[in-house]
């Protein structure tokens, strides 16, 4: 993760912007199994290792998330756990893929271990994480982070609402039940309806245009 989140004394409501993006931005999550293995794994951390999510979207090929620990200094540590703990799960269900494209994804993601090594590790996803520190207390800058997350798949025109991509918190904060259990403020929630409100304009003369 980047260090610079770090840079300033850890509060309790410090929230970080986080994007893992996979290696070669390889389109993984186009299959539901492993769509599905990042929302189990995610529900898993929450529930188990003290992860706590205000928003998530996934893309074919990058995971993003709003998101801090519950524990002080830990989300460092929390996300490497999840990136080993996804990639494990990803390997096995590699099992069940043909033979031409299981040895097509393993040629992408394994690595030599170094320069005079024939040893090969495994790279799901890039080794550099992106974090950007968002103020916890900031209910207009938390909103505007989770609008961004989830108006992705209206802009990209995979959907003309929101809250229609599963594979995203947008249907959490439209009232509908999400795969995966995030963390929701009320008044984040009413900030957020706000832009959704704003932002149907664009979709109504862009998507639907």
């Amino acid at each position: 993760m980047n260090n610079d989140y770090y840079h300033t004394q850890y509060e309790e409501e410090d929230l970080a912007l986080i994007s893992l993006s996979t290696v070669d931005c390889i389109d993984i999550f186009i299959r539901p199994v492993y769509k599905q293995i990042i929302v189990h794994s995610l529900n898993y951390f929450i529930h188990h290792k003290g992860l706590i999510v205000y928003g998530w979207y996934l893309s074919t090929n990058a995971l993003h998330m709003l998101a801090k620990s519950r524990e002080r200094k830990m989300l460092d540590s929390v996300i490497q756990q999840y990136r080993k703990f996804t990639t494990d799960k990803i390997l096995e269900a590699l099992d069940t893929e043909p033979v031409l494209r299981k040895c097509w994804l393993m040629e992408k993601i394994e690595t030599s271990k170094g320069l005079f090594s024939s040893e090969k590790k495994i790279l799901l996803w890039q080794e550099d994480v992106t974090a950007i520190a968002v103020d916890g207390s900031n209910i207009s800058e938390i909103a505007e982070c989770l609008h961004t997350l989830h108006f992705t798949a209206v802009k990209d025109r995979i959907v003309n609402a929101a809250a229609d991509y599963v594979y995203s918190s947008a249907a959490d904060y439209a009232g509908q039940p999400g795969p995966v259990e995030v963390f929701k403020k009320p008044l984040v929630v009413q900030q957020l309806a706000i832009l959704d409100n704003m932002s149907a304009h664009y979709s109504a003369k862009y998507v639907k245009g």
